[in-house]
């Protein structure tokens, strides 16, 4: 048998597993950059798959250079300055540059904000502007993806002669990892852009580590191509905070180098699906739609577990069932930082997955990806058992989703029983991440997808 412990509010969980068939899965180990300044410019100065700036820009060009914004770990603050003193080297004037927050459908959020965000010193002469997906006197409609997303962005970006996104890679549960043209779309797309892209999520192929045949990779892809993104600079953490790499030049090929560090740093091959996976969500689990509504959450369940499997969700959800506006939220159509509480009622009824996709298409869901979000829960409620295992519930807090167990050691005996001596486990003790960069969550890849 192996000890494991598993994350549960502020304690952990010990659970004695059997060896054989087991997969604990868990970060690694990666060297940080010794000078990640120097890196940063080095890396800007030698592209990956295109040539330097000095080749790619003309004078009198009108660059716009995108951030991501504060909700994400990007030291935005470190490349911007050496960014912004390599154009002035290189004769760009600072009228003809414009810095723009990619704020996506998140929280609403100030220049003071995006001052801070790239150095806390606004730099003179240089436009500096926050997205507004609603906005529709600011965007423009580019064309249309081959998905049928409309590439509907910023104007400020769509109108520059260059354009050069800042943003950093880590997994991503829908585009398998953030990064690269992740800061067009959804970064300073249109609210109905965004939407429609969140639909991709439906996918099987929307999942954390997938690339390759992964539609909502392809769609961002696709839609910065026509966007017009010329240039990236990606940073990637390692386990402890550290600056790992930075990748720039080619939107997508640096993107992909970066891909290759994320990997070796999160990524935990296993030859199948399991029979039964067991995760641990403390401290970040406060309450249960922390757990069922988070989309690393569900895609990690939808991509690692057989049809018919168990699932033992060890949360202590000593908040209950949902408190609002706890977690990273987004705005409705009417521009309103929206909670979920009509939602989770509405999930509490055990809908079916047509009806919640029903109501995400009519636009009767705050924004689409958290119908989408209600869809998969609805499918993976008929497809595996859920448990949750909490001494903080009681069984109503659940019976929508799932069952209710108060003790670990017995949710695993009874799983155990159900799926034989040769049940395939797969262990994850900590899926709120590492604790100096909680980003960088380490995940199971099934070789067969």
């Amino acid at each position: 048998m192996v000890s494991v412990d598993f994350k549960y509010g502020d304690s952990v969980i010990n659970l004695q597993l059997p060896e054989e068939n087991l997969k604990v899965i868990k970060e690694r180990a990666f060297p940080g950059l010794e000078n990640p300044k120097k890196k940063i410019l080095e890396a800007i100065e030698n592209p990956v798959g295109t040539e330097p700036l000095s080749k790619l820009l003309s004078p009198g060009d009108r660059i716009s250079i995108i951030v991501d914004d504060v909700t994400r770990d990007t030291p935005v603050s470190m490349i911007f300055p050496l960014l912004l003193n390599k154009l002035r080297e290189l004769g760009v004037k600072e009228h003809d540059i414009t810095v723009v927050m990619a704020t996506g459908a998140h929280k609403r959020q100030s220049v003071e904000d995006l001052v801070k965000r790239i150095g806390g010193t606004p730099p003179e002469g240089v436009k500096l502007l926050v997205h507004d997906p609603l906005d529709k006197s600011s965007l423009s409609l580019m064309g249309f993806t081959r998905m049928g997303t409309p590439v509907w962005v910023n104007q400020a970006v769509a109108e520059a002669d260059f354009k050069l996104g800042i943003g950093s890679i880590r997994p991503h549960p829908e585009a398998g990892f953030s990064g690269g043209g992740k800061i067009i779309l959804p970064g300073v797309s249109a609210w109905e852009a965004i939407g429609k892209h969140h639909m991709l999520y439906i996918s099987s192929k929307s999942r954390t580590g997938i690339l390759e045949g992964n539609p909502f990779r392809e769609d961002i892809d696709e839609y910065a191509k026509i966007a017009g993104l010329d240039f990236v600079v990606n940073v990637v953490y390692n386990t402890e905070g550290e600056i790992a790499g930075i990748y720039a030049g080619d939107p997508v090929k640096a993107h992909r180098e970066g891909v290759k560090t994320v990997r070796s740093i999160c990524e935990n091959k296993v030859d199948e699906k399991a029979d039964i996976l067991i995760m641990g969500f403390g401290p970040k689990d406060d309450t249960v739609w922390q757990i069922v509504g988070t989309a690393f959450n569900l895609s990690t369940i939808d991509s690692s577990v057989k049809e018919d499997g168990t699932v033992l969700l060890l949360a202590s959800c000593r908040d209950g069932v949902y408190v609002p506006f706890k977690g990273v939220h987004h705005l409705n159509y009417e521009g309103v930082l929206t909670g979920t509480q009509k939602f989770v009622d509405l999930l509490k009824t055990s809908p079916s997955p047509e009806h919640v996709l029903s109501l995400t298409i009519r636009g009767e869901v705050p924004y689409p990806e958290l119908g989408i979000k209600g869809v998969l829960l609805s499918m993976l409620r008929q497809k595996v058992k859920l448990k949750m295992v909490s001494n903080n519930l009681k069984s109503e807090d659940v019976e929508w989703f799932g069952e209710l167990s108060w003790s670990p050691k017995e949710a695993l005996e009874e799983a155990l029983k159900e799926h034989g001596k040769d049940a395939k486990i797969i262990a994850m003790p900590n899926i709120s991440g590492p604790e100096k960069r909680p980003s960088m969550k380490p995940y199971p890849y099934v070789k067969k997808h």
